[in-house]
């Protein structure tokens, strides 16, 4: 409930004033994890502008809309029982070196609205835990979410690169995984294609299942998910019941406003090395149209042959009389005794 009252709450700052806000404290940890946190009120950050200089304007627009002014000097309204307190975005940075450019912005409900990410929390939580009237006031608490966001952490297997980080899927993603998923770029991707945010949300939460295998890709310095990358386990016998699973067919999708920077390669080489270093991986191939040359160049730059192409291999979709239009397929491959030599060479 509390969450659905934020979005209300955004949209009107977003509307009467241009905010962004941040949803903080516990219900924003509580939507980052969806862990039950059964926070007390909702805390809200925004330009320190509107505490201050515009604060006159500000008061007035949330009273002519039903909120009721209970602390002044702490900012706090109430409206309907819940309490709202409103805190300024430019604290973070002192208090806890955060960033206001590296704070990632979601879309949620229509309301637009900044999230802090799971490490950005720690920062905070542990920065609370020495603030003098925090320790008085609510140290187990704060102790309590620190445990708490250590344990999220340890559960997410993160692989790292100098620009990126791959990461299982968390159901906080799916704003950022519908800007790419509703105009799928090649036809293979259009079986993954959602036409709406609640689509994105059902999508994103069966793909935060698979820890091992399925990765979004997300920007080091905001956490912004620009694509995904994943890899399916096939047997080279299967027909044996015990076969070994040691063959990895991967596939990665970027968003196109990242296209051209250098990112599918950083993320498909590093998720290369932990298939191979990390989960046995013995042989990777992959699957590209003959018309996505893009895809062809990374999958050599990678360092995988062409073995072949099967023509008129597969349908995506059809022509415009329903009937399946067959495309081009080419196919590269790596062992991981290739791979080794040419990246220890």
């Amino acid at each position: 409930m509390k969450k659905s009252l934020f979005f209300e709450n955004a949209k009107l700052l977003g509307s009467r004033f241009g905010i962004i806000p941040l949803m903080y404290g516990s219900l924003g940890l509580e939507y980052l994890t969806s862990e039950d946190l059964n926070s007390d009120d909702i805390d809200i950050l925004i330009p320190n502008v509107f505490l201050n200089e515009r604060w006159a304007e500000f008061k007035d627009v949330f009273t002519k809309e039903g909120y009721v002014l209970i602390d002044e000097h702490e900012h706090t309204f109430q409206k309907d029982g819940i309490f709202y307190s409103y805190a300024s975005f430019e604290e973070l940075e002192s208090f806890a070196n955060v960033g206001l450019s590296d704070i990632e912005c979601k879309s949620d409900c229509g309301a637009r609205f900044k999230l802090l990410s799971l490490e950005q929390y720690l920062k905070v939580y542990t920065a609370s835990s020495k603030d003098g009237y925090r320790i008085d006031v609510r140290q187990k608490k704060d102790a309590d979410k620190i445990l708490l966001i250590q344990k999220h952490l340890e559960k997410i297997k993160m692989i790292g690169t100098e620009r990126l980080i791959l990461r299982p899927f968390l159901e906080s993603d799916a704003a950022d995984a519908y800007e790419y998923l509703r105009e799928p770029m090649v036809h293979c991707f259009e079986c993954m294609r959602v036409n709406s945010l609640e689509e994105a949300k059902k999508v994103v939460l069966e793909r935060s299942k698979n820890k091992e295998f399925y990765f979004a890709i997300t920007l080091k310095e905001n956490g912004k998910v620009i694509g995904e990358i994943d890899a399916m386990a096939e047997a080279t016998a299967p027909d044996q019941e015990n076969a070994v699973r040691d063959t990895f067919s991967p596939c990665w999708m970027l968003h196109p406003d990242y296209h051209g920077k250098g990112y599918a390669y950083e993320a498909a080489h590093a998720f290369f090395d932990y298939l191979f270093g990390e989960k046995g991986a013995r042989r990777i191939y992959a699957y590209t149209e003959d018309y996505n040359l893009p895809s062809q160049k990374l999958c050599e730059k990678l360092g995988m042959r062409r073995e072949g192409m099967f023509m008129e291999f597969v349908s995506f979709i059809n022509d415009e009389n329903g009937n399946p239009i067959y495309e081009n397929t080419c196919q590269y491959a790596i062992l991981k005794k290739e791979w080794e030599k040419q990246n220890n060479s």
